[in-house]
């Protein structure tokens, strides 16, 4: 299967698409407003990049390719659905609002 950069830069007016990005990630656009989901951006679900499990396939764009996230959900706390360097470089570009579990560090 091709990885497609996916097209996320339309203003939608009545519709509400969903992007898959790769493993648990994906974007809901709605309107204007863009919801990332769960994500996850690094080559290994693990706490560090060097050991755990690899991505069998990249990610179809970096977060910088997101252009525009207003909402981050993660839906718990496991390593393949909570990437800690995407969620800085996601405070850092956009500075979301994040909506996370009771716990979530």
């Amino acid at each position: 299967m091709p990885i497609l950069k996916p097209q996320l830069n339309h203003q939608l007016e009545k519709e509400i698409r969903y992007t898959w990005i790769g493993h648990s990630t994906a974007v809901i656009q709605v309107g204007q407003d863009n919801l990332l989901i769960d994500p996850v951006f690094s080559d290994r679900c693990f706490p560090s990049n060097y050991v755990g499990p690899k991505r069998y396939r990249k990610p179809a764009c970096t977060v910088a390719d997101l252009k525009k996230i207003d909402l981050v959900l993660v839906s718990h706390d496991h390593y393949d659905h909570l990437d800690e360097v995407a969620l800085s470089e996601l405070h850092k570009l956009y500075k979301p609002t994040f909506i996370a579990g009771l716990g979530s560090k």
